[in-house]
């Protein structure tokens, strides 16, 4: 069995994510009637208690406390649930603009990032019409997002990666911790590699390059076009 320390933040969105393809986590509609909120979570911590006591030799969750904590969020949330698609749809008829913002970078995707050291979501821009149920022929532009520099929370390659003064100049002048965790982010110069497969896999029409301004002080600069392995250039960024 390969076990990989990845570097998560340790919030539980990777369980949440293995139970919705289990098809036993709880979706709002379960959260807005309380009858199937109680049988879905009663079913629910039969196997999480019986992990939680048997294998990792925790406590139990208990059921009135954990059904009640449920409740207080429906009464926080429920006046916020639509239909999605359906509003989503109104709006495009209606001639109205709709912005998606992803909020991890590409590299994260679970099908074409960095597998294993990845969310557990996609993270591609193609997830906007899956997460939304807008449909992909609605999708008029792909804009990307990127800094003057690479950076990456937690654990996973990094070809360009600098552990000298230079990494620690620009992580502290571009403020690079974690926004989750506040963990330091490992940085590195910019690799044309991973942006040539970024603009691949998202159909970017069209890049902004953010924090220049904290490579000023730096006298060269260097970017990454290419890799080399066992005297074999791969990955190379094609000149046109």
């Amino acid at each position: 069995e390969r076990i990989f320390k990845i570097g998560t933040t340790g919030r539980g969105i990777g369980p949440a994510y293995e139970d919705k393809a289990a098809r036993c986590g709880i979706r709002m509609g379960d959260l807005l009637d309380e009858k199937s909120l109680g049988k879905t979570l009663e079913a629910n911590l039969l196997k999480k208690n019986a992990y939680l006591t048997q294998v990792l030799k925790e406590e139990e969750f208990d059921y009135s406390k954990l059904f009640e904590e449920c409740l207080e969020y429906k009464r926080h949330l429920e006046r916020y649930v639509a239909d999605t698609p359906v509003l989503l749809d109104e709006a495009i008829r209606q001639g109205k603009h709709i912005l998606f913002e992803g909020a991890q970078g590409a590299l994260l995707d679970v099908d074409h990032g960095t597998y294993p050291y990845v969310t557990s979501s996609n993270t591609v821009a193609g997830n906007a019409c899956a997460g939304s149920g807008v449909g992909p022929t609605a999708i008029r532009s792909v804009t990307g997002v990127a800094k003057a520099y690479s950076t990456r929370v937690g654990e996973g390659p990094f070809p360009t990666e600098l552990k000298d003064e230079i990494g620690e100049k620009i992580r502290k002048r571009g403020g690079e911790f974690g926004a989750t965790t506040g963990r330091p982010r490992r940085c590195g110069w910019f690799d044309a590699v991973v942006m040539n497969h970024s603009i691949r896999i998202n159909g970017i029409r069209e890049i902004v390059i953010t924090k220049l301004d904290v490579m000023n002080d730096l006298e060269k600069i260097k970017i990454c076009v290419g890799y080399r392995v066992d005297g074999k250039v791969i990955g190379h960024v094609p000149s046109n």
